[in-house]
């Protein structure tokens, strides 16, 4: 049988010369692709980097679902509702006027047709204003409205196993191709049956009934080796030894059963890294300094949420001062000038006053205090 012959690969060169395109052109052409590859490397372009501070979780379809249909108004307050909301872990904001504008670079009567819009379309929600402290806002994410997903996720059989989409990074070791296509590596697969309310006793489409026992350490165990590679990659070592990682393995099991969870425990090792005297070495380090890292987060917690309340009072004070604003533009002349006697008769029946501080924003506060009061 004779061998067949492989078909001669086109020379590149010979195709461009086919189109009228000189070899000085292709010659000057590759040193500037060249070149050009070059100064990519040297303006510091990185194509993998793991950012690990001062950073929020975003939702993926906030991005490649929601946003493409808003315009770049409704974007931009959206995108700031999520970040005062779901960047600190929670469904709702409570924000005013005065702050969207100055994050949004919108004007007023534009941030008033964004909201009442966004609400109309079901993204927010208004629960009501407080007038010590501002607007509450409850802020949906796609999902929640029913709006399909973009993000690929891994096939389910009809066993209902995954049996794609698993990271490589994510296998453990003697784990091999064959087993994740099968499912669930047979080490972590219970050995009673799992309990389930359908009579073939087998978890339809991947998502586990309630009531079945399924051993969860395997899952636990790739949590805490991830927080275990941020630290030794946080101090530089690439490279960590099967004996070092069993170690440090123990003693995140460890900090768990002593109640700290994986983000404590991530947290600490930030905090470790931050604040260590001395360069750390061991895993083991975060024994002694989990402690004082909870008692930073807490202080750190808590001046986040003074700050918002300042943020928020400030914001409130606001409000309600353009709504008082708007409120005596729209009183009779008459009113107006009585209002403005009786605001300077009680600012001038405090002795504590002298008539030299007696300025325009006293008068104008002193008035809006009539107001609220009448």
């Amino acid at each position: 049988m004779m061998r067949q012959q492989k078909r001669p690969q086109p020379d590149r060169h010979e195709t461009f010369r086919a189109v009228g395109i000189s070899d000085a052109i292709i010659k000057e052409a590759s040193k500037k692709i060249i070149q050009l590859d070059r100064d990519i490397k040297d303006r510091g372009l990185i194509d993998d980097i793991s950012i690990t501070a001062n950073f929020y979780k975003s939702d993926i379809d906030v991005d490649d679902v929601l946003l493409p249909r808003l315009d770049v108004y409704e974007q931009s307050v959206y995108r700031r509702l999520y970040r005062l909301s779901w960047g600190f872990n929670k469904n709702w904001c409570r924000v005013g006027y005065g702050a969207l504008m100055g994050s949004c670079n919108i004007t007023k009567n534009k941030i008033s047709e964004v909201l009442k819009k966004l609400e109309s379309d079901g993204w927010i929600s208004n629960e009501g204003f407080d007038r010590s402290k501002g607007t509450n806002y409850r802020i949906y994410l796609p999902s929640e409205k029913g709006v399909e997903s973009k993000t690929k996720t891994g096939k389910v059989s009809s066993k209902g196993v995954i049996q794609y989409g698993i990271p490589q990074q994510c296998i453990p070791q003697g784990i091999t191709p064959d087993m994740i296509q099968q499912g669930i590596p047979q080490r972590i697969t219970p050995s009673e049956p799992l309990k389930t309310n359908d009579s073939e006793g087998v978890i339809q489409y991947g998502i586990p009934q309630q009531g079945t026992i399924i051993d969860r350490s395997y899952y636990i165990d790739l949590s805490l080796d991830h927080l275990i590679t941020l630290f030794y990659n946080s101090i530089g070592q690439e490279r960590i030894s099967k004996k070092k990682r069993e170690s440090a393995l123990a003693t995140a099991k460890e900090l768990q059963e002593g109640g700290f969870k994986a983000e404590d425990i991530e947290y600490a090792i930030k905090w470790t890294i931050k604040n260590a005297k001395e360069k750390p070495y061991d895993f083991a380090i975060l024994n002694h300094t989990i402690g004082q890292a909870m008692a930073d987060k807490k202080k750190e917690q808590k001046r986040v949420e003074i700050k918002q309340e300042i943020v928020a009072e400030r914001e409130s004070l606001e409000q309600e001062a353009d709504a008082m604003r708007e409120r005596k533009g729209y009183m009779p002349e008459n009113e107006r000038r009585q209002l403005r006697e009786q605001a300077l008769n009680e600012i001038k029946a405090d002795r504590n006053i002298k008539a030299d501080f007696i300025t325009e924003p006293l008068i104008e506060s002193k008035e809006n205090e009539i107001l609220k009061r009448d």
